[in-house]
């Protein structure tokens, strides 16, 4: 699976940064047919490298654009919600029950 969505969210997965660009280009493409179009501003990437040498995961940015203007890249200690969940760039995801009964 290499995309997710929802109502008017979609998400992207990729192992590489040009199979995520490309991805983003196809769907810019589509929804322009459609009189649609990305709000760069409520865009944003997230790119979790594995080095495997040191063990551990890098956050990277993996400059993505959407008609020629980059995308926010999402920094270590950041986080957005999608779905009532709340990802970070370190990969770790938190979900709290509480919170969303009481939204």
């Amino acid at each position: 699976m290499n995309v997710s969505a929802f109502a008017d969210d979609l998400l992207f997965f990729a192992t590489t940064q040009w199979g995520l660009q490309r991805q983003v280009n196809t769907a810019v493409e589509f929804l322009a047919r459609c009189n649609l179009r990305v709000n760069t501003s409520k865009s944003m990437t997230i790119s979790i490298m594995i080095d495997g040498k040191n063990k551990r995961v890098k956050i990277v940015d993996p400059m993505i654009c959407v008609g020629g203007i980059p995308v926010r890249s999402l920094k270590p200690g950041e986080q957005f919600r999608y779905l009532g969940v709340f990802f970070r760039p370190d990969g770790l995801l938190s979900y709290d029950p509480v919170a969303q009964i009481s939204d």
